[in-house]
């Protein structure tokens, strides 16, 4: 996904891909786009459609599951993917963007809902340059709501205070990295001991 703060996003990919007019794209030469476009909601003619989930043919680990869904109605700040028809959805820059966002939180929260270990899972995540404080994307919302809500951080509006509860660390520029990694370590040697 490219642009998607920008007025004329493109959908673009580096990985290999089967579509209606190239054929196949393979990783180490040219990567797709399907070129930039003012209108949000124009159909990717190359792709022109979506399946609803996500899917890895390949079961990584014991208990993860294999696909997610793009769209999850139960969790708090998803984005609604547009003209749907059960079994795909149409291919554009909007249905990308918002599908992407909501699969990351839609998997951070399969994680932290996990059961079956020893200890539940905490999610922390660290964002990197002033950007992430910007409204971006169709609803629009900042990059920073968004990895709280993958941390499940007290301070966002859509904690779940029945999963363990993670957070969401802020470094401004590349100098206050050290400081971010510094403070996650510190939790995570708090809640080892």
């Amino acid at each position: 996904m490219g642009g998607q703060g920008q007025p004329d996003p493109a959908v673009t990919g580096v990985c290999p891909i089967y579509g209606a007019s190239f054929g196949y794209v393979s990783p180490t030469s040219a990567a797709y786009t399907s070129g930039r476009n003012v209108n949000w909601q124009t159909v990717d003619s190359d792709i022109p459609r979506m399946p609803t989930r996500s899917y890895h043919p390949i079961q990584v680990s014991m208990g993860i599951p294999t696909w997610f869904n793009l769209y999850d109605s139960s969790l708090s700040g998803q984005r609604v993917l547009l003209g749907g028809t059960g079994t795909d959805y149409p291919n554009h820059v909007q249905n990308a963007n918002n599908a992407s966002r909501n699969l990351a939180e839609i998997i951070a929260n399969a994680a932290r809902a996990d059961s079956s270990g020893a200890q539940p899972i905490r999610v922390y995540t660290l964002g990197l340059g002033d950007l992430l404080n910007q409204p971006a994307g169709s609803v629009p919302e900042t990059g920073a709501s968004i990895l709280m809500r993958i941390a499940n951080d007290p301070a966002s509006p859509s904690f779940n205070s029945n999963q363990a509860e993670g957070k969401y660390y802020f470094a401004g520029d590349t100098s206050q990295l050290a400081t971010a990694f510094e403070a996650i370590r510190n939790q995570i040697v708090r809640l080892s001991q």
